[in-house]
Formats: C-alpha cells, sequence, structure tokens
C-alpha cells in the first residue's frame, strides 16, 4: 500500500480496492462488511434492508443536465436499487465551503428534492458543517440510504466479483420497472451470459475468471485485462 493518500484511492479502481481491503477492513472486518458490496444487506426480525452510503465532490458541481444534488440522490437510489430493494429514505449531508453563493445551494437543494420526489424516497434527516473558505471544494453532498428488500428479489450487486460486467437479476429488475405503462409492457427477451476472460498483462496467459483482481493462474501476477464479459448489447429484435 502506498505511503501517502492520492487522488487513485478514491477513483474505485485497484489504488481503492487495495486501502479498502489493506486498512479498512483489516480494522472494521465484520460478516456484513465482508460482503463488500455496494450495499449492506441486513436481516433485522423478519425484515431485510438494504443500508448503502455514498460521497459526492464532484467538479464542476453544474453540468449539462444535472448538478452535485441530483447525482447524489440518483447514486444512492441506484445503489439501493441493484441490491433488489425499493429504495425509501435518504440522509442528505453537507459540507459546505464558507462564501458559497446560497442561490446555487438552493438550486442544488430543489434539484435533490425534485430527483428524490421522483425516485419515491423521503429525505429525512441530514447534517450541515461549513467550511473556511479556501478548505472545501464549494460543497460535497454524502448521502446514506435505506430500503427494503422484497422477498422475491435477493440480493445482487457484489461489488468484489464482476459478474460478466452486468448483473443480471439487477437488469432484470431495472427492466421491469422502466416497462410498465409502455408499448414493450407485455415484452419477452432472452439474455445469453457470457463468460469473463481475462490477459495476464505479465505472461499474456489467457483465462476465465470471476473477480476483477484475481491471479493470473500461471505466474501469479495480480494485473490482468478484462477483455470479454463486460459488454451489454442488443443483438436482435423482434417484433410482431
Amino acid at each position: 500500500m502506498e505511503n501517502n493518500i492520492l487522488l487513485g484511492h478514491g477513483s474505485g479502481g485497484r489504488l481503492s480496492h487495495d486501502l479498502i481491503k489493506d486498512l479498512f477492513v483489516k480494522y472494521f472486518s465484520n460478516d456484513i462488511l465482508d460482503e463488500q458490496t455496494d450495499a449492506a444487506v441486513l436481516n433485522i426480525n423478519s425484515n431485510r434492508l438494504s443500508f448503502t452510503t455514498d460521497s459526492f465532490v464532484v467538479d464542476p458541481i453544474f453540468f449539462p443536465g444535472g448538478d452535485i444534488g441530483k447525482l447524489a440522490i440518483a447514486g444512492t437510489v441506484n445503489d439501493l436499487a441493484v441490491s433488489g430493494a425499493k429504495p425509501l429514505y435518504l440522509s442528505a449531508g453537507f459540507i459546505i465551503e464558507e462564501g458559497f453563493l446560497l442561490k446555487d445551494l438552493e438550486v442544488i437543494v430543489k434539484s435533490m428534492a425534485e430527483e428524490a420526489q421522483k425516485a419515491g424516497v423521503k429525505i429525512v434527516t441530514g447534517d450541515t458543517k461549513v467550511i473556511n473558505r479556501g478548505k472545501c471544494d464549494k460543497v460535497f453532498i454524502n448521502t446514506t440510504g435505506v430500503g427494503e428488500i422484497l422477498q422475491k428479489h435477493v440480493h445482487i450487486g457484489a461489488g468484489k466479483n464482476i459478474q460478466a460486467g452486468v448483473v443480471m437479476e439487477a437488469m432484470e429488475f431495472a427492466i421491469e420497472s422502466a416497462k410498465k405503462g409502455t408499448m414493450l409492457e407485455n415484452a419477452n427477451w432472452v439474455i445469453n451470459e457470457i463468460p469473463a476472460l481475462a490477459r495476464c498483462s505479465s505472461c499474456k496467459h489467457e483465462f476465465e475468471t470471476h473477480d476483477l483482481f484475481s491471479p493470473c493462474p500461471e505466474c501469479g501476477n495480480p494485473f490482468s485485462e478484462i477483455y470479454q464479459g463486460k459488454e451489454l448489447r442488443v443483438k436482435t429484435l423482434k417484433v410482431e
């Protein structure tokens, strides 16, 4: 592990994986966290809940089609949805730079409210901190979400696995939700899963893998390129 924190440690790639494994999991380890999924599944009495959190530090904070607030709501709702849960409640935490324009903050908060309403979730708690000018880049947002996992859905979205680039159950769940009330409501589809294949960057050995960080079975090199199994495309469409 690196001696200093780099930007890459927050990118979601190998440095992030190593930081989580070698530091956070090392000290926080438990049976739920060790699953290393985007959302934790909590069994409370007879209920199954999905619980997730995410922080947003994007620049620029306003961009075509949205802003950091809309992104924060949509991102956390999505993490709950791909775990098979119905998103229910969110928290919203703000770290704001001194001098940030109140009118810009209102635009962000308004877009969060609108996105939450569209997703059918309620923002039920939150926190606000103001940081000295120059100590924070405008505004950072953290959102935490809770959702209910219905009995007909299982937990999906295991972040430590490739699962052919797409979590199949999550895609089916999303399609079923999206097609209601449209001309595709009664449509059927056939899904073909393609095995994930990797090529070792050292010895060039090719092998089937189910994990982003599986070492090469020939030489043990941990760096491999996934060249098949991440794609998603519609091959044919039949209309009657």
